[in-house]
């Protein structure tokens, strides 16, 4: 209820840049293509143990579509899949999609639930519906365990749209990419500390800022490169 003059205000002094750490799994993120219009696979990649996966991507096909990550035991052995939270929506708006399943996400993400025991060859799938021109974002932790010894099992993720499931995920042609990104990263987190010094009144620090390029003020190992496991080559999840 206090008012404060504007001349009073000072400019925000920038705070001293942390060192961020890559911690946790590995990530996959499908961004791309974006918009799809026809039905196929987007990326595919194959994973150990702890990993989260971040797929966004907006119906175009003119029909409703089934958007989905699939899950699929590619080993010789049973696999135990448990997630580790999970943040799942659809909307027309494409960046509220976005909000709507990081805020669920968010609300589960402590929560450990035996998703399947997959046997050899068999897949779990993760499904949203969304409607033609509209936006499944999504965002999900899993790991992935041999049933005998629970050590960290390698199972393969593909993230593909659909009318009908089809019986192996595997066989699903992946389509072309986009100026967008798809990728797998080394770790799905960073962390690092923020030191604030109370007396420093109005206090500055940019987060998600550009990896590169004039508009860039990120922190140390904010960015972390990449792998294209479809096209080959090094990526930059840059901002996602």
């Amino acid at each position: 209820a206090e008012l404060v003059p504007i001349e009073t205000l000072k400019p925000a002094v920038p705070m001293v840049k942390p060192v961020l750490t890559g911690t946790g799994g590995s990530l996959i993120l499908s961004d791309s293509p974006e918009s799809p219009k026809v039905e196929g696979a987007y990326y595919r990649d194959a994973v150990t143990g702890s990993f989260r996966v971040f797929w966004h991507h907006q119906n175009m096909t003119g029909e409703p579509l089934t958007v989905a990550v699939a899950v699929t035991n590619t080993s010789d052995e049973p696999v135990m899949l448990f997630s580790e939270g999970i943040g799942l929506a659809t909307d027309y708006y494409p960046d509220v999609a976005g909000q709507m399943a990081l805020a669920d996400f968010m609300s589960n993400r402590a929560a450990q639930k035996k998703e399947a025991i997959l046997q050899p060859g068999e897949s779990y799938y993760l499904t949203a519906l969304a409607e033609n021109t509209h936006t499944a974002s999504g965002i999900a932790n899993f790991a992935a365990y041999t049933q005998q010894g629970h050590g960290d099992a390698t199972v393969t993720v593909t993230t593909l749209g659909y009318k009908e499931q089809p019986a192996n995920p595997l066989d699903v042609p992946i389509l072309p990419k986009d100026v967008h990104v798809r990728g797998t990263f080394p770790h799905a987190d960073r962390t690092g500390t923020l030191d604030y010094n109370t007396s420093s009144g109005n206090s500055l620090i940019r987060i998600s800022s550009a990896a590169s390029g004039p508009w860039s003020d990120s922190m140390p190992g904010e960015y972390e490169e990449g792998w294209n496991a479809v096209d080959g080559g090094t990526v930059i999840n840059n901002g996602n």
